[in-house]
């Protein structure tokens, strides 16, 4: 069987980038039933569910321009442009939103996201000087600007499921019953919420690229909806309480504060911990202060985990 020539090249393009868009499609009609239904919804997981709409806005302008490149004789060189454009706001978002994971999983730690977001940044820059350039904008399919994206989300994947690999290794080492998280549901969750299979989408086109095989832009063409698919899959699941991130920081913070109400108390004139200091345990960002009643240690509420 010989190798499949433009058109027949062009018609897979067509049918899994549909696919998916399909795909995206069904998850976006539960994204909106949400938004519908849940009205006490944190703010910041309705911010990431209308992002998975606008994502979904910007899969369907790019399939319509997949289209028309391949239906049209004579595509115009903003058809292009524009593609490029739409990839690179698409991208820009899905970074966002493993971002937002990071940040929520180092118990929102700005200092974690300096490097991601400087890497997307950087991409999105890059990705916007080729399409100011028309000569080479049809020449573009995977450069620095993909190299980047794939270091972004690889620092990020190795962020998250750092962490939570870290809080439940505390965990198992505070609580020696502690229930085993090496299920295959708790996996999967993990690769998805982690960003690995964001991550493996963005590899895969390196090399498809860097071996100059012509099935990169079917890759890069599936790319556009699968971008959106998988940071939209992680906001429902977080929001479903499904991922092992946010339920990892509240049982460590419930661990820690039971192991203080375990341990003897402290008298007046022998603490060194005044009203208001914060925790120095390694992994937790405690606010803490005694009260003046119960003598008991205050810990941060679980609303500010459940991010």
């Amino acid at each position: 069987m010989g190798e499949m020539n433009a058109m027949q090249l062009h018609f897979v393009e067509v049918m899994c980038e549909s696919l998916l868009h399909g795909m995206f499609a069904v998850l976006v009609v539960v994204v909106i039933w949400l938004l519908r239904t849940h009205h006490s919804m944190p703010v910041i997981h309705k911010v990431m569910f209308i992002a998975g709409i606008v994502m979904f806005v910007l899969s369907s302008c790019h399939l319509g321009l997949v289209i028309q490149q391949v239906t049209v004789l004579d595509v115009p060189l903003k058809n292009a442009q524009a593609q490029v454009s739409i990839a690179t706001i698409q991208f820009l978002i899905g970074d966002a939103v493993l971002i937002w994971r990071v940040w929520a999983v180092w118990n929102r730690n700005w200092w974690m996201t300096v490097v991601p977001i400087l890497l997307a940044l950087a991409s999105a820059a890059v990705r916007f000087t080729v399409v100011a350039d028309i000569d080479n904008v049809l020449l573009f399919s995977s450069d620095i600007a993909s190299a980047l994206i794939t270091v972004n989300v690889g620092v990020c994947t190795l962020l998250i499921a750092g962490r939570i690999w870290y809080l439940q290794h505390r965990i198992g080492k505070l609580i020696t019953d502690s229930p085993s998280h090496k299920t295959y549901t708790g996996i999967v969750m993990l690769l998805i919420e982690s960003g690995t299979l964001y991550f493996l989408s963005q590899f895969i086109s390196l090399i498809l690229d860097s071996i100059h095989n012509p099935g990169v832009h079917t890759v890069l063409d599936m790319q556009i909806p699968l971008i959106g698919i998988l940071p939209t899959l992680i906001v429902l699941l977080v929001h479903l309480d499904m991922v092992p991130g946010t339920r990892a920081q509240a049982t460590y913070l419930s661990t820690i504060q039971s192991e203080f109400k375990a341990s003897p108390r402290r008298t007046n004139g022998s603490t060194t911990i005044g009203e208001g200091s914060r925790s120095t345990l390694p992994g937790v960002d405690m606010e803490m202060g005694q009260s003046s009643f119960s003598g008991e240690w205050k810990v941060a509420s679980r609303s500010q985990t459940s991010v």
